[in-house]
């Protein structure tokens, strides 16, 4: 009689494994670049407050899109708020809390003067200098939601002068679609590592390089040759 109510406790007394998210993270280091002339602030530490001007994007389930653009609030906090989302960061992490399924949120840091680091690694190559180590996407809190978050950066980052290594971009985009009913229903909070430029609108485009201006130059003239031809016929 007792090991037939002990059985039930002992299955009780076990805790059920919570269904966790998969987060792909993938990064663009070829394509559009920008960089900085006098590089990354000694102080890496990026609070909300630096985030001003960062241009975030949220597309929802229901075909709808809003473009908000980040703001300081009190302290060193910072926030994006928009009719179905809102998005709150101080130093660590994000929250993120929804009223219509996400789709997908894009962080766009170049107004806002600062970079995603990515990589731990300090290493030559693969290390931006001055961004120190860092860390790409990650879930952070108990509100893990079932399914795949794919995460990409890209739009990459360099410092003038320097030749540039694959941990730092300005451009964060997150697709929701892989989760338990097609979007984020729930808040979600999560990290990922910033860094500050040291001086405001210090950052601009790459030009491309010559060599590659020549070969889009010359595709441009194959086409429009193509396309008069096939004009003539």
């Amino acid at each position: 009689m007792f090991k037939k109510f002990l059985l039930p406790l002992i299955f009780l007394a076990i805790p059920c494994a919570a269904m966790a998210s998969t987060v792909n993270v993938t990064h663009k280091s070829i394509g559009e670049q920008y960089q900085s002339f006098h590089g990354i602030r000694d102080n890496t530490v990026t609070q909300g407050r630096d985030l001003t001007g960062m241009v975030v994007t949220a597309s929802y389930v229901d075909g709808t899109t809003e473009v908000v653009t980040w703001s300081p609030t009190r302290n060193s906090f910072g926030q994006s708020v928009g009719s179905g989302f809102s998005l709150i960061y101080g130093w660590r992490p994000f929250e993120l809390s929804v009223t219509k399924s996400l789709l997908s949120l894009s962080l766009d840091v170049r107004a806002a003067n600062a970079v995603f680091d990515i990589s731990r690694s300090t290493q030559p190559g693969e290390d931006t200098y001055g961004t120190k180590g860092g860390y790409a996407f990650e879930v952070a809190g108990d509100d893990d939601p079932e399914g795949v978050i794919d995460v990409t950066y890209s739009k990459g980052f360099k410092l003038a002068g320097h030749e540039r290594a694959t941990d730092a971009y300005t451009l964060m985009s997150i697709d929701f679609s892989g989760l338990s009913g097609g979007g984020l229903s729930n808040g979600l909070q999560f990290r990922t590592d910033l860094d500050s430029l040291s001086i405001s609108g210090d950052l601009s485009s790459v030009p491309l390089p010559a060599s590659l201006l020549l070969f889009a130059s010359a595709f441009g003239l194959m086409g429009a040759g193509a396309a008069r031809r096939r004009a003539a016929r």
